[in-house]
């Protein structure tokens, strides 16, 4: 195979493509979750919050107490990440997001 020049078997456009990140998950709205599920889920007071680029500065006001990524906030209710205009919340395995 001497003399042979390099040639890429793949095509500009594949190239392309793979180099686009994939597309966000799209997580539903509280009132897009089954209903059933819509009744367990608690009644949740968001009275403000903080939202800054270290993960570790957010913070979120929820029935006038001070909570983080990742805390409990009942049974089988996870706040999961707070974003700039929204929270993304877990209720067993179901996630979901809701503006401030």
């Amino acid at each position: 195979f001497r003399g042979v020049p390099f040639r890429s078997e793949t095509a500009p456009s594949e190239v392309a493509a793979a180099a686009v990140a994939p597309a966000p998950e799209r997580i539903a709205l509280l009132q897009e979750l089954p209903a059933q599920i819509q009744r367990e889920i608690p009644t949740l007071a968001i009275n403000g919050y903080i939202y800054a680029s270290n993960p570790a500065d957010r913070s979120v006001l929820i029935n006038n107490r001070l909570r983080r990524e990742g805390d409990t906030l009942a049974d089988g209710l996870v706040l999961e990440k707070l974003l700039p205009r929204e929270m993304v919340l877990n209720y067993r395995g179901y996630r979901y997001r809701v503006s401030y």
